[in-house]
């Protein structure tokens, strides 16, 4: 393993208060010709896991590369890009559980560009780090007027899929940024919500059998169409529509079986 002449950084400690794990996937963006992160990420997520080495400079990933060889780390991939294009690194979008950015982003020539293109490879879910000089005049680092400070690192991610998770010391001379990019929902966590809304809110019309029919067909319609173009199975489909369709006929039936008009039904 490639060694700092300055262990600044506890990286292995880092890698473990991130939660990153085993057989997770890992980015370093700008990783430097020692792969201070790539190393330790190597040994937490295991043989089963994914390392990316991402960098601009060739002869630092060739350095790395030659190391990971030799330590048998063959879940260690470089790879070559230019970190501030959106795109411009070949690893799948949204397959990242962790993504760090270490001392790049006061760096970078395109700041935004840098975090969006670690928002698009980290998976829905996953975090982003990034790790930059504590604010003030110290005997090592860059000058004063270089840093960036937390406020402003924390800006680029505004109006972004990421939600801010925590701040912490990553060293004496560090601090580190959790961003957590936001999960999708799923249609079934959707259609959890949206289902129960739309029946209370809508009682009285729902008790209607002309619009039980209507409804039982408009959603045959929409479902199988969208079905037809790859977004939803034909079999869920009309599953889901002859749920819906019981569920109001037996909230229909028990209107009738419970006729007083103050009392509060159930569906």
């Amino acid at each position: 393993m490639l060694q700092s002449r300055n262990q600044l950084i506890d990286a292995t400690a880092v890698c473990k208060r991130l939660k990153l794990s085993e057989e997770q996937s890992f980015a370093d963006l700008g990783c430097g010709a020692l792969g201070h992160f790539v190393f330790p990420a190597a040994e937490i997520v295991g043989p089963g896991g994914k390392v990316y080495a991402v960098d601009i400079d060739k002869t630092a990933l060739h350095a790395i590369e030659r190391a990971a060889k030799n330590e048998h780390r063959f879940q260690i991939s470089v790879i070559w890009s230019d970190i501030d294009i959106v795109g411009a690194t070949r690893i799948q979008a949204g397959s990242v559980d962790l993504t760090l950015i270490a001392n790049n982003l006061y760096l970078s020539g395109d700041r935004h560009g840098l975090v969006n293109e670690a928002i698009r490879l980290t998976k829905p879910g996953g975090r982003i780090c990034v790790i930059e000089w504590k604010m003030g005049q110290r005997s090592i680092g860059p000058a004063a007027d270089a840093r960036m400070s937390e406020a402003e690192a924390k800006a680029y991610f505004d109006d972004t899929e990421c939600v801010f998770v925590e701040r912490f010391d990553a060293g004496d001379e560090h601090y580190a940024l959790v961003f957590m990019k936001k999960r999708i929902a799923s249609l079934a966590e959707v259609l959890s919500v949206a289902q129960p809304a739309i029946l209370s809110s809508h009682y009285e019309l729902l008790q209607t059998p002309c619009f039980i029919i209507v409804l039982v067909l408009i959603l045959c319609y929409a479902f199988f169409s969208l079905g037809k173009q790859g977004d939803f199975g034909g079999n869920g489909c009309l599953g889901f529509c002859c749920h819906y369709a019981l569920a109001l006929e037996e909230s229909h039936q028990r209107s009738y079986i419970t006729p007083r008009r103050g009392a509060r039904r159930r569906l």
